[in-house]
């Protein structure tokens, strides 16, 4: 859809005059594989798709096993699988892809269901389990990042290189408060509903690609995608027995096993995972236990 109709559409004069949150009317485009497309929409994911947003399925709109699924701009494979009910792992099996990489316009097969996963605990000594549908809730992935439920990852990634990090924390910056990860509005807070289920954090709206800045000295534990909903997620272990998770981001910058000062870098926002607006989803954790973060942040 044009962005002149989309303001026309809602009296927009101006593209920065939005904000998150913000309900915007789009207008319904039907393509046909013969219609003209104008320059700004010189995208051949614009025209191949549907208005069921990327499916070349049936009436229904939802996906089944044999559907085919045309990437747009924006998508993410996490996305993908959450819409259609299925799993990263899958879609890479069904499409031989060997790695997260998507195109716009690329076509990928889509199955209705998920038979098999795999999950592994962060914990050093605890081993790697077949479980049999069955997916952690987005709300509840990170109940106990020690703990149960475990996340969900993908069946070709081997035990070895989801071994938990045993490098200690570095010490603390000695400061006495966090610091905050990003500068934005808070659009859900520890403890509200989210996505059904209680939020163990809090959701800061910034606009994509805002640099993510790391709350305090630690060691990266965890960087992937795998705990379903959450898109690109970073976990780092702090002194004092606390973890800090960062997810949605568009991008993770470090590594697992990474020593990470105060205020570096770490990531650039996004909205993968089951995020509908570009934001941080910021949490800390005390032994494990999901804490307020607004109580921990300073300034």
């Amino acid at each position: 859809v044009p962005v002149n109709e989309i303001m026309k559409a809602n009296g927009i004069e101006n593209t920065n005059d939005i904000q998150a949150g913000q309900h915007v009317t789009i207008p319904t485009y039907v393509y046909s594989s013969k219609a003209p497309i104008s320059a700004p929409d010189n995208d051949p994911g614009t025209k191949a798709a549907l208005s069921s947003r990327g499916f070349n399925a049936g009436t229904s709109g939802t996906a089944s096993a044999g559907d085919i699924y045309i990437v747009q701009s924006g998508d993410t494979l996490s996305g993908i699988a959450s819409r259609t009910n299925t799993t990263v792992a899958t879609l890479k099996n069904l499409n031989g892809l060997d790695d997260t990489t998507i195109k716009v316009g690329q076509t990928l097969k889509v199955a209705g269901k998920v038979t098999s996963t795999q999950v592994v605990s962060l914990e050093p000594t605890a081993p790697v389990s077949s479980v049999a549908n069955e997916k952690p809730k987005t709300g509840s992935a990170l109940s106990e990042i020690s703990g149960e439920p475990k996340p969900y990852v993908k069946p070709s990634i081997k035990q070895t290189q989801m071994a938990a990090v045993r490098t200690a924390a570095p010490a603390s910056s000695g400061i006495d408060q966090l610091r905050w990860p990003v500068k934005g509005r808070i659009i859900s807070s520890f403890g509200e509903s989210r996505g059904g289920e209680q939020n163990d954090g809090i959701d800061i709206s910034v606009p994509e690609g805002t640099a993510v800045k790391a709350a305090e000295n630690g060691v990266v534990i965890y960087a992937g995608d795998e705990l379903e909903g959450f898109g690109n997620l970073i976990l780092l272990r702090h002194s004092g027995g606390y973890v800090t998770a960062y997810g949605h981001n568009k991008s993770n910058l470090v590594s697992k096993g990474e020593t990470i000062n105060r205020g570096q870098t770490i990531a650039n926002s996004g909205r993968t995972g089951n995020a509908q607006v570009p934001m941080l989803h910021f949490e800390v954790r005390k032994d494990s236990k999901p804490v307020d973060p607004v109580k921990y942040l300073g300034g």
